[in-house]
């Protein structure tokens, strides 16, 4: 197979979330600064300042207008923004198509008391054609901005942002930022102000549906090399740091008040764990007597691809049971070997307690609400543990159920999945007390669903047969190749979604799966970095030896990460017996 170099970015899929609004038989914004008629599709809110619904339009009080979203106004519309005195967080995009895209002057936004902002064109072939950034430069109170598909080339005016909290830059095709160091002088990137704390209530601000985390950080996708938005990132925190010493600014938005975490809440207390990724691995030896032993490794990685610590379980006589898989909760590691819970430090390796009286072996954990649940292959139907000391609280009997599969707990209620016919039983979460039971319950579904998926460069510009969407359909017979020279060391591949998912473990099928030629004939990911929305990132070497093989990488995390993104770079491949050609049948992500 001959390469050529993909000069474009492959944007698949860039369909922009169509909100319903009032009908578009007249249009244009208009009014004064007590009654303003929207006749184009659009929201406003709260819904309080809704005075009627006409047909084809949305009358509303400009002054009690905080939530305002347009699709495809006129300049003569954004002047109209001048009424909308308290509006705190607008939208603007270009879904709504029309013969003749107007140059837009951005100049109404510069006297709007903003703290957030999105510009959205409709996709990379139509973007959004801004006139200048300068007025949003003049925007103070601005903590979010989001311009996704708009003619941008410069971004020299935004540098006087330095409140910004978020800054989501992603271009048309064939459109870069010029000079990402203007972007230098960004000092809160990541932080939460107060101004953001209240954007819980806005209907299109930056937190995901029922979320509790803000989408925050920087995030540029315009084909800008991982280098240059490294260097942003660094100069930016090198600025956080400088200003630190300073002392405080009082030109600067006030931080956040600090939240406490409920106590039941254990994510909320996972924040300040390290983000540690861990391999397994397992050999074989026989006694004098020729029975088989198992040692079994369990390793901790940290970002950087730097091991950290490693726990070794050896010479164990195997039982039908297996291993668990690998659990990570509150800065502990669950893991049973054989019949044995261990609970591990996080970041020491550390036994900090061992149950082996409760546990039947073929364990699959459910932490919640400081608790742990757990249902085994054989034995106790459900255990209720202490999360922190291993001891038993309650725990149900029942001669009738076994082999334990599966178990999810949810509004105070545990249900444990038993068999291949879907038996089940539902208890209290903290009593243990049967609430139901029977046939044909289903456990929710805990891989993450994507969007879309783009890539650096694909195969012969073949997106149908080798391009980046075919990591997300979940069967290993297609493939994303890369198309650069050599094995596409520096390309990447990217998958999003609408709203951040925490993710707490990762599996990626590493080659090209259609056959066992293709496998052999193409290339493999030797060593990757994965890169996440808040910045964080882990950079991973696959071990050959590693337990379940090269093929599948199962990458569990010491901690959930909030992301709406992941993207792969190839580091290193093993090299192909015919092509060279780095392939990945699936990215497949999961949640707790």
């Amino acid at each position: 197979m001959k390469k050529k170099t993909l000069t474009l970015l492959a944007l698949l899929s860039a369909l922009l979330l169509l909100i319903s609004g009032c009908a578009t038989e007249t249009k244009g914004v208009s009014g004064d600064g007590k009654k303003v008629r929207i006749a184009i599709r659009g929201e406003a809110g709260p819904e309080g300042a809704i005075l009627s619904s006409e047909k084809g339009a949305l009358v509303v009080d400009p002054r009690k207008v905080t939530t305002l979203y347009l699709s495809s106004p006129s300049n003569e519309d954004l002047k109209a923004l001048k009424h909308f005195v308290n509006l705190k967080f607008l939208r603007l995009d270009n879904s709504d198509r029309r013969d003749k895209e107007e140059l837009y002057d951005l100049s109404p936004l510069a006297d709007l008391p903003l703290v957030g902002l999105s510009l959205a064109g409709f996709d990379a072939k139509r973007p959004l054609n801004l006139e200048s950034l300068e007025p949003l430069g003049k925007i103070e109170t601005l903590s979010i901005l989001d311009l996704e598909f708009c003619q941008v080339t410069r971004v020299e005016s935004l540098k006087n942002l330095t409140g910004l909290r978020r800054l989501f830059i992603r271009d048309g095709r064939d459109i870069r930022i010029e000079d990402l160091s203007e972007l230098a002088g960004l000092t809160h990137l990541g932080e939460v102000s107060r101004d953001v704390e209240e954007a819980r209530s806005w209907k299109f601000g930056p937190y995901a549906q029922n979320g509790d985390e803000p989408l925050l950080g920087l995030l540029i996708s315009n084909g800008n090399s991982q280098e240059e938005v490294d260097a942003v990132r660094a100069a930016i925190t090198e600025n956080k740091a400088a200003r630190a010493g300073e002392g405080p600014d009082e030109n600067q938005p006030e931080p956040a008040p600090e939240v406490s975490p409920a106590p039941a809440d254990p994510v909320g207390s996972e924040k300040s764990i390290p983000l540690y990724y861990f391999m397994e691995s397992s050999t074989t030896a026989y006694d004098a007597s020729g029975n088989l032993l198992v040692s079994y490794t369990l390793k901790a990685y940290d970002s950087a691809g730097r091991l950290v610590w490693d726990r070794t379980w050896a010479n164990i006589q195997p039982t039908m049971t297996g291993v668990s898989d690998t659990y990570t909760w509150d800065g502990k590691v669950f893991k049973e070997i054989y019949g044995d819970l261990y609970c591990l430090d996080v970041r020491s390796g550390a036994v900090i307690w061992v149950n082996s009286e409760d546990v039947g072996g073929g364990v699959t954990l459910c932490p919640y609400n400081g608790r742990l649940y757990l249902t085994n292959f054989l034995g106790d139907v459900l255990v209720c543990l202490d999360k922190d000391t291993g001891a038993k609280i309650w725990a149900i009997e029942d001669s009738d159920k076994y082999w334990g599969c599966a178990i999810h707990a949810e509004d105070g209620v545990v249900t444990a999945l038993f068999g291949e016919e879907g038996a089940y039983i539902s208890v209290d979460a903290q009593t243990g007390e049967t609430i139901r039971g029977g046939f044909g319950y289903t456990v929710p579904d805990k891989t993450v669903s994507w969007n879309m998926a783009f890539a650096s460069s694909v195969l012969e510009n073949n997106d149908s047969r080798y391009g980046a969407r075919n990591v997300l359909d979940g069967n290993p017979e297609t493939t994303w190749s890369e198309g650069a020279a050599g094995y596409g060391v520096g390309e990447w591949i990217q998958i999003e979604r609408d709203t951040p998912a925490e993710i707490t473990k990762i599996h990626i099928r590493n080659g090209y799966h259609k056959f066992p030629e293709t496998y052999d004939n193409n290339g493999r990911l030797k060593a990757f970095r994965l890169d996440f929305l808040d910045g964080s990132s882990l950079t991973y070497a696959v071990d050959a030896h590693e337990f379940r093989g090269e093929t599948d990488l199962i990458i569990p995390l010491s901690r959930p990460v909030s992301t709406r993104f992941v993207r792969l770079t190839i580091l290193d491949a093993f090299e192909g017996e015919r092509f060279e050609d780095t392939c990945i049948s699936d990215i497949i992500a999961y949640t707790r």
